[in-house]
């Protein structure tokens, strides 16, 4: 599996986090059988979709 990286665009010192967060979240929705899927602009950022059945009283 590839592993996600963040871009890295003028001063990554202003930017706090490791980065890790969406992997770990690719994992959960793996583990579930959803699907992730985003739309990105380059200098503007990106949005995250992520799609996970749930159980209604139908599924039951």
């Amino acid at each position: 599996m590839k592993k996600f990286y963040r871009e890295q665009n003028g001063d990554i010192h202003d930017i706090k986090g490791h980065g890790l967060g969406l992997s770990y979240v690719k994992k959960i929705v793996d583990f579930h059988k959803g699907k992730i899927s985003l739309e990105s602009k380059k200098g503007s950022g990106t949005k995250f979709y992520i799609n996970i059945k749930t159980l209604t009283n139908e599924n039951k």
